[in-house]
């Protein structure tokens, strides 16, 4: 089989989360675009092989696009391996234009839509959709907040169904906020730089989904020492005060929203509306099974909303360089 020597990568400017089709058929006119592309941004111009981390001498088959050769060790490689997009028979510029859609729609985008966009059949477009989900959260487990955060939490199931008892009394089935059979997520938003982190709070072996241990495990592993945590009323919050937290709180069970000198939970509040409208109006339902997957989708696009190239910064997540990170799609409570 022949070798051609690869040209130079050219530099090709993007709009980022504002990419719209026009742009996507203007850069992505072949898979060879599209391929090129993706190269620029994993190997920064600089095709390095896998296996002896040589940069010279590598040569691409003339008729494999995603097939390399390195003439130092005399290996094959393909630049898609350890990324979301290795062994999939789809094509990287669909693949592109899934996650156009997917970054432009700030409620997300179904997999039935996808479906119908591409041709391909529903089991494709689902396991495209969570890939790409994978790779949205490929990093964020890393960082820890600093300064004022805001921590709430929210449920996610079927909204509260309306019952008459054997007296003919209204009564609620898995009523709305605390004691609910819904499953909770816990939200932290960095004030000072906008980002928000989730979990999925699972019942721990006694059955428990929201005790101050747990919530203070979550707390520790996203913030820096001493911060400033502001939270409702909630009981099990008052254990941050005897952990070294500078804890603020606003009274909602009496009206309080804010405290008057920025002592509020409106962040990470606003959040979670972005969330449910998705959840609501694309989604519909989510799986216990995915739900951290979707909650680390919303995270990722509200995180980046304002970033000026966010089509590239989601390319560049999509090697998996640890997979262990996102091996599992739930995170259990401690």
């Amino acid at each position: 089989m022949g070798y051609k020597r690869i040209r130079k990568i050219r530099s090709i400017p993007t709009n980022g989360a504002g990419m719209d089709i026009k742009d996507y058929r203007r850069l992505f006119s072949t898979e060879e675009d599209a391929i090129n592309y993706y190269l620029k941004i994993r190997y920064k111009g600089v095709i390095t092989c896998p296996h002896c981390e040589n940069t010279v001498n590598i040569y691409r088959y003339k008729n494999l696009q995603k097939q390399f050769h390195c003439y130092k060790c005399k290996s094959p490689f393909s630049p898609l391996h350890d990324t979301i997009f290795w062994r999939s028979h789809v094509e990287i510029r669909d693949w592109f234009f899934v996650i156009m859609s997917f970054l432009n729609d700030i409620r997300g985008v179904s997999a039935k839509n996808i479906q119908r966009d591409l041709g391909v059949s529903y089991p494709t477009a689902f396991r495209m959709l969570h890939k790409i989900r994978e790779a949205m959260s490929n990093e964020e487990m890393k960082k820890t907040f600093q300064g004022i955060v805001e921590v709430d939490e929210t449920y996610v199931g079927g909204k509260p169904r309306k019952y008459n008892n054997k007296e003919g009394k209204p009564i609620f089935n898995n009523k709305r906020g605390r004691g609910t059979n819904k499953v909770p997520i816990v939200g932290v938003r960095n004030r000072d730089t906008g980002e928000v982190y989730t979990q999925v709070m699972l019942p721990n072996k006694e059955g428990r989904k929201l005790s101050s241990h747990q919530l203070l495990d979550v707390i520790n592993k996203k913030t820096v020492e001493k911060a400033t945590v502001i939270t409702d009323e909630f009981k099990a919050y008052s254990i941050l005060t005897t952990k070294g937290f500078v804890h603020l709180t606003v009274n909602h069970s009496k009206g309080q929203y804010s405290a008057g000198d920025g002592t509020h939970t409106n962040g990470i509040e606003n959040f979670w509306g972005v969330f449910k409208r998705g959840w609501i109006g694309t989604y519909s339902h989510m799986s216990i099974k995915y739900l951290q997957r979707y909650s680390n989708e919303f995270c990722f696009r509200y995180n980046f909303r304002l970033h000026k190239c966010m089509f590239d910064v989601l390319l560049g997540r999509t090697v998996i360089e640890n997979p262990e990170l996102i091996k599992s799609s739930l995170i259990e409570a401690a």
